[in-house]
């Protein structure tokens, strides 16, 4: 999904660049070798962990399984997540919205590349 069909656009379209505080979720994941995955952000071209906002009405899981899926081409299942929470911060500034962030551990080895 792109951004102009995403929740945030919809929501950026009726608040402007006010602040908005989001739930989403960043996936840290390790492979057996301890090597873990990195993304590199298409804006600024830093490395980072694969992360992003939820959509309306999904679950931090999910949004953990498409992210990962989106930004790396890693495919998991619910199953293979360990949850623990992350305090807020705002990402990169000095972008206009913040996300709160429900980090996402993922079982070392248990993951396939697309």
């Amino acid at each position: 999904m792109g951004y102009r069909d995403s929740y945030l656009w919809r929501l950026r379209q009726a608040v402007g660049n006010d602040l908005v505080l989001m739930p989403g979720a960043m996936i840290a994941l390790q492979q057996k070798d301890q090597r873990v995955l990195l993304t590199k952000r298409a804006d600024d071209g830093t490395w980072c962990l694969p992360a992003g906002a939820a959509e309306a009405g999904g679950s931090f899981a999910q949004t953990a399984i498409d992210e990962l899926a989106e930004e790396a081409g890693v495919t998991v299942s619910e199953r293979d997540l360990i949850p623990f929470a992350a305090p807020p911060k705002p990402l990169h500034p000095p972008t206009v919205h913040a996300l709160e962030m429900l980090a996402t551990y993922l079982r070392s080895g248990s993951f396939q590349v697309r």
